[in-house]
């Protein structure tokens, strides 16, 4: 007989989002109040409250048959060090996007990972060609200018001036163009999945370890059936640095039946792939070790992410000690969409990214608010 969840609790570390924890949670409430209405089951959701110093909570009571489920989800703060990392100015951002191409491409590791997900690491340049035909305009138009004033007898200095005019407008009108596309999001996350590799922030460090106090006393004194580590996207990282934690320093915490890790867009060999990223391989590694279970979803038509990639037996592959615990699948966002809808949605890769924790307009293989507020365990969608 399968076992029935009557109450859960959820830690959920966001992507790399700068908004924080009230933006996430008036956009989850829009779509529990969506997935409510189009599966006719009740979802009570309670007011925000700050559970310690770098959390925040809410319940959700969901009516199922025969007895309702009861989830506490509690967001994990860290945006203020995502606004730390989050580059503003042009000089900034072309200096990430330097040592993201230096770290990346120029290492060599980008083959590696070309190898996991040829269509991630086409996303991930496109950023870079952006810029470079952004540049040639520029030149060009700053180019013409010049032969045009100088073919008017404007004089040198007038050519030159207008030539300084042209540059300017045109950069910044590509500047704002780039805004405007998710470049300037792939050159920040890209370049902080370098900076958690080489493990240059020590705040991250700190913000991990207050995380695994605050789960271990849940832990000790929650008489939840089921306890789910979620990290979403570049949270996914710090999922399996947490999970890896708290398995060394309460290695029954990670026990089969205590402690379960769902990822969802998963970014973890962007990380594991860097020479530097020895410690999350030994993350890998700890996690591998520990028994837990760990549920992935990642789309193929993700391409901010790596779709259906075991990092443990990618970079770790002798500690993986229980691979039948592991399910790295896909979520199958085409059966959840209008044939016409769904088209439409591929070509946005950034909104495709965020499929993960929305509501679709029909249910489906993958469902996150029954995953996360559902009857049903995290290991037994695993073994399924």
């Amino acid at each position: 007989m399968q076992q029935v969840v009557r109450h859960r609790h959820v830690f959920y570390i966001d992507g790399f989002d700068p908004k924080g924890v009230p933006a996430f949670y008036q956009s989850h409430r829009g779509q529990l109040e969506k997935y409510a209405h189009l599966t006719g089951t009740a979802h009570a959701l309670s007011e925000r409250v700050k559970t310690s110093r770098y959390s925040h909570a809410w319940t959700v009571k969901a009516d199922h048959t025969p007895a309702p489920t009861h989830t506490t989800f509690e967001y994990l703060v860290w945006d203020d060090i995502v606004r730390s990392h989050w580059a503003r100015t042009p000089a900034a951002i072309a200096l990430q996007a330097w040592r993201c191409f230096r770290d990346f491409a120029l290492s060599g590791v980008i083959r590696p990972l070309y190898r996991l997900s040829p269509a991630t690491v086409r996303a991930a340049l496109i950023p870079y060609f952006l810029t470079l035909l952004t540049a040639l305009g520029v030149v060009c138009a700053s180019g013409a200018a010049c032969l045009v004033l100088t073919w008017l007898k404007a004089g040198l200095l007038v050519a030159l001036l207008g030539s300084l005019v042209t540059i300017a407008v045109t950069a910044t009108f590509g500047w704002r163009a780039l805004k405007n596309t998710p470049s300037m999001w792939f050159f920040r996350v890209v370049d902080f999945a370098n900076t958690l590799a080489g493990q240059k922030d020590p705040k991250i460090d700190v913000r991990v370890a207050a995380w695994a106090d605050r789960i271990l006393d849940v832990l000790q004194t929650s008489s939840a059936d089921e306890v789910v580590v979620l990290g979403y996207s570049a949270g996914s990282s710090l999922s399996v640095q947490l999970m890896a934690q708290i398995s060394r320093r309460q290695p029954s915490a990670a026990a089969p039946d205590g402690l379960v890790l769902l990822t969802l867009g998963n970014c973890i060999p962007a990380v594991a792939a860097l020479k530097s990223g020895q410690q999350m391989r030994l993350d890998l590694a700890t996690v591998g070790q520990s028994q837990c279970g760990w549920l992935d979803y990642t789309s193929p038509i993700d391409w901010s992410a790596f779709p259906m990639v075991n990092p443990i037996s990618v970079y770790t592959p002798e500690s993986d000690a229980k691979p039948q615990k592991r399910r790295f699948i896909s979520p199958r966002f085409h059966l959840l969409f209008e044939g016409e809808v769904y088209l439409k949605i591929r070509r946005d890769k950034y909104h495709v990214h965020q499929l993960y924790i929305q509501c679709p307009p029909k249910t489906g293989h993958y469902d996150f608010f029954d995953m996360i507020y559902g009857q049903h365990t995290m290991l037994q969608r695993i073994t399924a």
